[in-house]
């Protein structure tokens, strides 16, 4: 018996000695921040969490910093103090500005064959700076027209037909437009869009300003460019839908659209199901923007940038996972994004999904018009300024080529000084 219970205690001394061997398996763990709050972030994190469950060896630690504008501040002095996360959601005009100050990791030196041809080439071009591609799309949209076909069908418009061009858009808000009492309050308006530029009004006028053959900067983006006729024409078409047609609001009401009080708003295609479907009462359509001389629309959308914490091999991983083309696809369908891949648009689930509902083919549609705003390292300050001029024109009735003349001495000392300060 006492023989038997050496063998026991040896056999178990033993097993102790095999485990203390054997090395642990290694986890690594990297920080991951964005901005994706409420429903948005609800889905993402879902994400986040399938990718920790299907890789084992690395552990994301996912962080929300708030909206775009407290979170670029937040990654900035993070950037500043020499601790910024692994990896970082951005806006895409704020990928010159990393790219330019050496701040992030060059993805394009990691992104296979099969992705690069993959991805539509407007989302490598919102991802470039000076030719080399710094960031990996993760959610891109378009600007849109939604509108109330209630509303529509009420004003004896055809919600088939929303209006094309500048003055269909007019003609339309005009009918959907309704005073309430003799003081000229309005119980319903027209059309609604931002109006701030801390809004982003800036981004609501490049369109226009683009549909109208203007530009923003000259080609070699030295000059100003957006005080040229076109510029103006474009800026007082905005300008006078909201003092002189009085069809728009210049204090746009909160959550007007989703509540019935505007037929008619220009946003990101992003908002499709989760913050206008989610919210509305009412069937909502969808339509191209309206057009000038041209079709063209903006892109915006969210982007993935590395920075160097010795984490890149477990960095890429997350990264890749998160912009593949399964999930690329669910993302898409669940929010309005655009589907950033060839191989998304083509698969027979996405064109079913369009099929019934098409609504959601239209920022789609758009991809081949859509363009990316200008890949420089000082659009961010510049666009502060031109959209401050488009503020005054639209809130004080400034005169449009006053303001838009103000703004380019501005906009031109920041540009020389991103010049010097890159050199």
């Amino acid at each position: 018996m006492k023989k038997k219970r050496k063998i026991s205690r040896c056999f178990l001394i033993l097993i102790l000695l095999v485990l203390t061997c054997v090395p642990a398996v290694s986890k690594d763990t990297i920080t991951y921040w964005h901005f994706y709050g409420s429903e948005f972030g609800r889905i993402h994190e879902e994400a986040i969490d399938h990718f920790n469950s299907a890789h084992p060896q690395i552990r994301v630690k996912s962080q929300y910093i708030g909206s775009p504008w407290t979170g670029r501040d937040k990654l900035l002095t993070a950037v500043a103090a020499g601790s910024p996360p692994d990896v970082a959601m951005v806006d895409d005009y704020w990928i010159p500005q990393f790219a330019a100050t050496k701040n992030i990791i060059k993805l394009g030196d990691y992104i296979d064959s099969e992705t690069r041809s993959d991805i539509y080439p407007l989302f490598w071009e919102s991802s470039s700076y000076k030719g080399e591609i710094w960031a990996v799309p993760y959610a891109s949209s378009n600007l849109v027209l939604y509108f109330n076909k209630g509303l529509f069908s009420r004003a004896g418009l055809d919600s088939k037909h929303p209006p094309k061009t500048w003055d269909d858009l007019l003609s339309y808000a005009r009918k959907l437009t309704s005073k309430q009492d003799s003081k000229g309050r309005v119980e319903q308006w027209g059309l609604m869009f931002p109006t701030l530029a801390k809004a982003g009004v800036i981004y609501n006028y490049i369109p226009f300003l683009w549909q109208n053959d203007g530009e923003l900067l000259n080609e070699d983006c030295t000059k100003a460019a957006f005080n040229s006729p076109a510029g103006i024409e474009a800026l007082s078409f905005m300008g006078d839908l909201i003092n002189k047609h009085k069809v728009a609001p210049a204090a746009p009401p909160s959550k007007g659209y989703r509540i019935g009080n505007v037929a008619m708003t220009i946003a990101s295609s992003a908002r499709l199901n989760i913050v206008y479907r989610k919210a509305a009462n009412f069937e909502v359509g969808v339509g191209p923007h309206p057009m000038k001389k041209k079709k063209v629309t903006v892109a915006g959308g969210k982007y993935f940038v590395a920075f160097d914490q010795g984490r890149l091999e477990a960095a890429l991983e997350f990264i890749n996972w998160m912009s593949n083309t399964e999930n690329n696809l669910s993302w898409s369908m669940k929010t309005g994004y655009m589907p950033l891949r060839k191989s998304v648009v083509q698969s027979k689930t996405f064109k079913d999904y369009m099929r019934k509902d098409p609504e959601s083919a239209v920022s789609v549609d758009q991809i081949e018009y859509t363009r990316p705003r200008p890949s420089i390292a000082a659009y961010g300050d510049i666009s502060r300024v031109i959209g401050n001029a488009v503020e005054s024109v639209l809130l004080a009735n400034e005169d449009p080529a006053k303001a838009l003349r103000a703004a380019v001495p501005e906009v031109e000392k920041v540009l020389r000084d991103w010049e010097n300060r890159l050199k």
